[in-house]
């Protein structure tokens, strides 16, 4: 049996990739993630960003961008193949 992944916490802490507080480092960014999908406008996803950064710090933040970056392109591109495949009005 192989030896866990180590990961890096936004704080720097290097821990294993099977570890709880990787586990809920994760599930608050998804948190974070899903809250910003349902925010209308750009601003107010920067401004909600900025409020992560004061309280979680900015690599918190820089991760949080870049995830949700990721998840809004994907989003993106499956909204774009259902409408090519009249699946959307």
């Amino acid at each position: 049996m192989s030896a866990p992944e180590i990961v890096t916490l936004s704080n720097g802490d290097a821990v294993p990739g099977n570890s709880l507080v990787w586990l809920e480092e994760c599930r608050a960014r998804q948190r974070h993630v899903d809250t910003l999908m349902h925010i209308g406008n750009r601003q107010a996803r920067a401004d909600y960003i900025t409020q992560v950064a004061h309280r979680e710090g900015q690599e918190s933040a820089r991760r949080l961008r870049d995830r949700f970056a990721v998840v809004w392109e994907q989003r993106r591109a499956a909204d774009a193949t259902l409408k090519q495949q009249g699946g959307m009005a």
